[in-house]
């Protein structure tokens, strides 16, 4: 099953036929939920950031990371993402983003390959995570460019429209598996540049309803403390991670029943 969908992985088996796949970036991945991990029992992992980087405080990034990721790493962090926590809580098997990072572009052409021959299941939630439009190659037309110059639009309204031909063009796929295969959709905004166009699509996080995981990032990031330095990585930490969880959950449930 899925064996064509390289991008995808198996990350919990549930022993019936219902579904979740979640789709997006590092945040969905996961990344950063192994350092706690390696700060326990890997200390020479951080003694080597400690010798390699410079000042009191310092971001990890998933280059300096990668040289240390091991297999057992990814099962650590899956079981500790909510990818897992909402696949347990909802007795669902669960494939989710093999890969770190990624732009919606990539995201989109995953949609493309399923069908009902290679996946046969009507039973089946995916959770769409919109990730940073910084990673899109959105250009400005002539017209557009004109446009500028003479003061008849701004910035804003130029990439808003960007914006919203893109997330049309998810939702438009999205909403042909839900026609062809019954198939439910969800969405996670990363920034914010796309709950505006289908709010109720998008899933809200914790008793403040925030709508952006970007949001989250400033209280429910990863923070390692070692020797007399602090090291961080800008990821869900892992109640940051129960915390989605919850949201997901809460969210999914209250939609099922109506």
């Amino acid at each position: 099953m899925l064996n064509k969908f390289y991008h995808l992985e198996l990350s919990h088996i549930s022993q019936n036929n219902k579904f979740i796949i979640f789709i997006g970036d590092s945040y969905t991945w996961g990344q950063g939920l192994y350092l706690p991990n390696w700060a326990e029992e890997r200390p020479e992992t951080f003694q080597h950031f400690y010798e390699t980087t410079k000042g009191c405080d310092t971001h990890l990034s998933w280059v300096q990371q990668e040289p240390f990721f091991r297999i057992e790493d990814n099962e650590l962090k899956n079981n500790l993402s909510f990818t897992n926590l909402v696949s347990e809580r909802l007795n669902r098997t669960c494939y989710k983003a093999k890969h770190n990072g990624g732009s919606i572009s990539n995201s989109l052409s995953y949609l493309s390959k399923f069908n009902s021959d290679i996946f046969p299941y009507n039973d089946v939630i995916i959770i769409f995570q919109f990730t940073s439009v910084g990673r899109e190659d959105l250009e400005l037309n002539d017209e557009e460019v004109a446009s500028l110059i003479s003061n008849n639009i701004t910035m804003e309204d130029v990439f808003k429209d960007k914006f919203e031909l893109l997330f049309n063009k998810i939702d438009s796929k999205l909403r042909d598996l839900e026609t062809e295969l019954g198939w439910k959709y969800y969405y996670m905004d990363w920034l914010g540049d796309f709950y505006d166009f289908n709010s109720e699509k998008f899933i809200r996080f914790g008793e403040r309803s925030v709508k952006c995981i970007h949001t989250l990032t400033q209280n429910y990031h990863i923070k390692i403390d070692y020797k007399d330095r602090k090291f961080y990585d800008y990821h869900l930490n892992k109640e940051g991670n129960i915390l989605v969880a919850d949201s997901i959950v809460k969210h999914l449930q209250k939609d099922l029943e109506n």
